[in-house]
C-alpha cells in the first residue's frame, strides 16, 4: 500500500489529514454500510461475494487505510490479505472483472463518506487524502489480479495435468480410473478416441526430443546447439501443444482429456460433448467394437471440419483417425488400433484429413505378423533392382489393367507396357493378365509400400 507517512512531507495540511481520517474512523459503520449499499446496487452477484469472511476484511481493509492515515501502526499485511482474498474468490468462481468492480466501487464510496465528512477548510486535506487512495486502489487492483490470475493459471495446470494423467491410463491401459473421475470428464459411457499425427513444425533450431518432466510433452534437441535456440524451439512447440488443447475444449465446449506431444498424441472425446451425429456403436460384439473403426462412424463431418481448424492451429498438416469406444475399459485397445491405422495412412503418404480403419483395411490386415504376411512381402523382391517394372505395375493396377491407359500415363508404346508386364511374369511368377496374379500383385505391392 502507498505510504501515507512518506506522503506526508507533500501534504499542505498533515494535521487536516490526521484530524480528517480520525473522524471518519469514528464513523467506520456507517462507511462500511455504505460501501456494502453500493455493492448491493451496482455489484451483479453479490450475494456470491458476501461470505462469513466478506465484513470483517472489508472493516479491516478501511480501518487500517484510515488509521495508516493517522500515522498510527497497523499490525496489518494488506497486500498478503487482498491476495488471500483473491484466492478464496477464485475457488468461489468469482469472475475477475466482478471481483476488481469491487474494489472500485469501495473506493468511490470510500472516497464519497470522506467528502461528506470534510469541512470547507478541508478540501486541501481532502485532495491529498484522495490522491493517495486512489494509488492504493491501483495497488490493490494489481495485487489481486495477480494474485486471482496466477491461482487461475494454477489450477488450470493442474487440472490439464489430471486430463492427461487420465487419458494415459486409458490408452495405455496401465488402469481404471475411478468411476467419479470418469464421470467428471464425460467419459463413463465411453469416449470417440482420437490419434494425431502432427507435421513437423518450422520453429528455429532443431525439433526437440520429449522432455518427461514437461507439462505438455515436447522435445528437446540432442544434438550440440546454443541454449538460446533449444528454448526459443521448446518455448514454440509448448505455446502450439497449448494452443492445440485450447482449440479441443474450446470446438467440444468442455475440457477434453488428451495426451499430446510433438510427434502426436491421443485425445479422448466425450460421446455426450458430439450433436446428435454422436458416434454409435454396434454393442453385439464388444470385442470387435473395441478394436475396430467403422466406415459409417458418426460425426465424420464434424471431423473433418475439426481437422482444418486444428491445422489451423498448429501451424502444419495434422492426420486424424478416429475409433469409437463402448465403455471406459475398451479405450486402450481402440486407441492401439487407431495409432495403427495413423501409422498405416502415414506409411502409405496418405494426404491429411481424418482416416478409419476402412480407409487402410487391406493393408491394416496383411500387416498383421504371421508367415503369410512375409511370404506375400517377398513376391516382389526379384524386381528389388528394376524400378521401371515396378512403377509399370502399380501404374497398371491403378489403371484397373487397361495396357493403353497404362502407357499413356508412362509415356510408352503399348507394346512395351506388355513387354515390361511379360518381364515380371518371368521374374516373380505373377501374371498380371489373370485374376489370381492379379490379387498377389496388389497384395504384395501394399505390403512393399509399408516395409
Amino acid at each position: 500500500m502507498a505510504d501515507p507517512v512518506a506522503a506526508e512531507a507533500g501534504w499542505a495540511d498533515p494535521h487536516a489529514v490526521r484530524d480528517l481520517a480520525r473522524r471518519c474512523e469514528e464513523r467506520l459503520d456507517a462507511l462500511i454500510e455504505r460501501i456494502a449499499a453500493q455493492w448491493r446496487v451496482q455489484l451483479p452477484g453479490y450475494q456470491v461475494l458476501r461470505d462469513a469472511e466478506h465484513e470483517a476484511v472489508l472493516r479491516q481493509a478501511v480501518s487500517g487505510f484510515l488509521r495508516t492515515l493517522r500515522g498510527v501502526p497497523v499490525d496489518l499485511d494488506l497486500r498478503a490479505l487482498f491476495r488471500t482474498r483473491a484466492l478464496r474468490r477464485v475457488e468461489q468462481g468469482v469472475p475477475l472483472p466482478t471481483l476488481l468492480r469491487a474494489y472500485t466501487i469501495a473506493t468511490y464510496a470510500l472516497f464519497d463518506g470522506l467528502r461528506q465528512e470534510a469541512r470547507a477548510d478541508e478540501a486541501t486535506a481532502l485532495a491529498d487524502i484522495a490522491r493517495l487512495l486512489f494509488l492504493a486502489q491501483d495497488e490493490a487492483i494489481t495485487e489481486v489480479a495477480s494474485a486471482y490470475q496466477e491461482e487461475l493459471a494454477a489450477l488450470s495446470a493442474a487440472r490439464r495435468d489430471r486430463r492427461r494423467e487420465l487419458a494415459r491410463d486409458l490408452v495405455t491401459g496401465s488402469q481404471l480410473p475411478d468411476a467419479a473421475v470418469l464421470d467428471e470428464f464425460g467419459l463413463g459411457t465411453g469416449a470417440m478416441v482420437l490419434a494425431l499425427r502432427l507435421g513437423m513444425l518450422s520453429v528455429a533450431g532443431p525439433i526437440p526430443q520429449q522432455r518427461p518432466d514437461a507439462e505438455v510433452s515436447v522435445t528437446v534437441a540432442v544434438t550440440d546447439v546454443p541454449e538460446s535456440v533449444r528454448s526459443a524451439s521448446e518455448a514454440a512447440i509448448r505455446h502450439k501443444l497449448l494452443r492445440l488443447q485450447q482449440a479441443l475444449d474450446a470446438y467440444f465446449g468442455r475440457p477434453v482429456p488428451a495426451l499430446l506431444e510433438q510427434p502426436g498424441g491421443h485425445v479422448l472425446v466425450p460421446r455426450t460433448a458430439l450433436d446428435s451425429d454422436s458416434p454409435t456403436s454396434d454393442t453385439s460384439t464388444t470385442a470387435t467394437a473395441a478394436t475396430t473403426i467403422t466406415e459409417t462412424t458418426p460425426g465424420s463431418t464434424l471431423l473433418e471440419e475439426l481437422s482444418w481448424r486444428l491445422s489451423e492451429v498448429w501451424g502444419d498438416e495434422i492426420r486424424i483417425a478416429v475409433a469409437v469406444a463402448d465403455r471406459p475399459d475398451q479405450v486402450g485397445a481402440v486407441a492401439a488400433t487407431a495409432a495403427e491405422v495413423l501409422r498405416l495412412v502415414c506409411a502409405l503418404g496418405k494426404p491429411p484429413g481424418v482416416y478409419t480403419l476402412d480407409d487402410v483395411l487391406l493393408e491394416y490386415h496383411l500387416t498383421r505378423q504371421d508367415e503369410s504376411a512375409q511370404l506375400l512381402g517377398a513376391l516382389l523382391d526379384p524386381l528389388a533392382d528394376r524400378p521401371d517394372l515396378l512403377r509399370t505395375v502399380r501404374v497398371f493396377l491403378e489403371e484397373q489393367y487397361d495396357r493403353r491407359r497404362t502407357a499413356r500415363r508412362l509415356s510408352l508404346h503399348p507394346n512395351t507396357v506388355d513387354n515390361r508386364l511379360d518381364r515380371v511374369t518371368e521374374l516373380t511368377g505373377l501374371n498380371p493378365a489373370t485374376p489370381r496374379g492379379v490379387a498377389l500383385l496388389m497384395t504384395a505391392l501394399a505390403l512393399h509400400d509399408l516395409r
